[in-house]
């Protein structure tokens, strides 16, 4: 029960949220990535309840109310690895980086971001949520960053 109500403040929250940004010029990238990050967290979360119905029930529901900010922030850091250039390649999403001097946080968070194109803002939705449901890609690339040695 705590989880469809969960899932359901998740999918209004996205849809306000594309509503919103399909209506403004000045709508944040960063805001669409955690929402798709927080869906594809209860995604899977739902995935996970499917599969223990039979065995037990949910154990700890209190980290479920969690999952959607984790599954969130995961993609928020995966989309800095894609812009930072430490991840990268033809099936990630390119972002534009404006080349403007500092103004403030929310200035580049609104309009310092884009996306190269049309096809690339499709790619930022389908990682986001893919990122949000398998926090494990974000893990084993914070793991290989901080393994690596700095080359001489």
């Amino acid at each position: 029960m705590r989880l469809n109500v969960l899932t359901g403040i998740v999918v209004a929250v996205c849809l306000l949220v594309f509503i919103w940004a399909n209506n403004h010029d000045t709508a944040s990238i960063p805001l669409l990535v955690f929402v798709l990050g927080a869906l594809g967290s209860v995604i899977r979360e739902q995935v996970a309840a499917l599969a223990l119905i039979k065995e037990q029930p949910y154990s700890k529901p209190e980290l479920l109310y969690a999952a959607p900010f984790i599954g969130g922030l995961l993609a928020l850091l995966f989309m800095l690895f894609l812009m930072s250039g430490l991840l990268g390649g033809s099936l990630f999403p390119n972002f534009l980086i404006s080349d403007t001097a500092f103004e403030s946080a929310r200035h580049s968070l609104r309009s310092g971001i884009s996306l190269a194109s049309n096809l690339d803002f499709y790619k930022m939705i389908a990682w986001s949520i893919v990122v949000g449901y398998s926090e494990k890609i974000v893990v084993s690339r914070l793991d290989q960053i901080a393994n690596s040695r700095p080359q001489a």
